[in-house]
């Protein structure tokens, strides 16, 4: 057994664990680190492993001024099918945790995803991309391959292949 510390959290590690954790801590923040520490609470059984990653993911998510939910029921699922592409960070994201977004997303700041007044939240479907300022809430369905715009409100189900802009949201190309 040896002993690391990680500003003023010690913890005692064994010599066949990788330093992942701890290297982390030392090295500040970066997106991949972000999401590292949210894959290892989903994968991760050890109630004390998951309060710690859980720990340092609330605290990125404060630096940021950003909230994506952990989902933390028995179907360990995250939101994302995969890690996303946010070219500016996680600055001012707030993601519901019951959300679902697919593969290859990309999501600029300040956007919000999240609940309806029934408490429904919208499923993302593959290869979407959304603006800076975008607002997606309740029970809809995103499509795959849509472009949302900056700024854009949406509140109705979007088809495939399809542009947004604006608030109410319109459509303006329908590609086939």
């Amino acid at each position: 057994m040896i002993w690391s510390s990680c500003g003023s959290i010690w913890r005692q590690k064994e010599k066949t664990n990788n330093m992942s954790v701890i290297s982390n801590c030392i090295r500040g923040f970066s997106a991949s680190t972000y999401f590292k520490l949210r894959q290892k609470f989903h994968a991760s059984s050890n109630k004390v492993l998951q309060a710690y990653y859980k720990f340092r993911v609330m605290r990125i998510e404060a630096k940021n001024n950003a909230y994506i939910g952990l989902f933390t029921n028995a179907d360990r699922k995250d939101v994302f099918a995969d890690i996303p592409v946010l070219p500016h960070g996680i600055d001012g994201l707030h993601i519901s945790a019951k959300v679902k977004i697919g593969k290859r997303a990309t999501i600029h700041q300040n956007v919000t995803i999240g609940e309806g007044k029934e408490r429904n939240v919208p499923i993302i479907g593959d290869d979407v991309f959304i603006g800076a300022n975008a607002c997606i809430v309740g029970g809809i369905k995103v499509g795959n391959r849509v472009k949302i715009g900056a700024g854009a409100v949406v509140v109705k189900d979007v088809p495939d292949d399809t542009t947004v802009v604006a608030q109410p949201c319109r459509y303006i190309t329908i590609t086939k």
